[in-house]
């Protein structure tokens, strides 16, 4: 699921992110237990880049 991707300038300050989002070329998702590393593998097949993983819980 996607839950965020473009952001407004002064939101993403807000949020102390990187500009990448407000330039359009990130996106953060959540999957479900045991996906991460099918994802990281696709986003990589694809040449994706600046790959970051965030575990909560």
């Amino acid at each position: 699921m996607i839950t965020s991707g473009y952001r407004r300038p002064a939101q993403n300050e807000k949020l102390n992110a990187t500009m990448t989002h407000t330039s359009g070329q990130a996106v953060d998702v959540s999957v479900a237990v045991g996906w991460v590393q099918k994802l990281i593998k696709i986003a990589l097949e694809e040449s994706l880049t600046g790959i970051d993983v965030k575990q909560k819980g």
